[in-house]
């Protein structure tokens, strides 16, 4: 019996070692992936001709790039996409780096492909 809780003990260390390196390279993989990721969005964008600007769910409308502007002006003019599970409330687990990346990819791309919407709804 002892030895049955020592493998389980062990077992449950393992685990949790493993957890914790698939997270650490997990929160890198956006860094990495960045400029390609943006670059494919825009393609995609460009040949759905889905011009709508990338926003997270949350108690006012805020488009990331566009801070300062009227919002709902935005939104009426190109329409806006909200990120899957992403929204306002950042829980425990959530780290606030991987956010302020999402974030800054947002504002990248919302940058790019208010350029698009521009240009087509002349």
């Amino acid at each position: 019996m002892k030895v049955k809780g020592q493998l389980c003990a062990a077992v449950v260390t393992g685990l949790i070692v493993l957890g914790g390196c698939m997270e650490s390279s997990t929160q890198t993989a956006p860094m990495q992936t960045e400029v390609s990721g943006i670059h494919a969005q825009l393609a995609h964008a460009k040949s759905q001709k889905d011009y709508r600007l990338l926003v997270f769910a949350s108690r006012r409308l805020v488009i990331p790039g566009f801070e300062d502007k009227e919002a709902q002006q935005l939104k009426a003019r190109c329409g806006v996409r909200y990120w899957k599970n992403e929204g306002d409330v950042l829980y425990p687990s959530q780290a606030s780096d991987s956010r302020a990346v999402k974030y800054q990819f947002a504002s990248d791309y919302n940058q790019e492909v208010y350029t698009l919407c521009r240009q087509a709804t002349k």
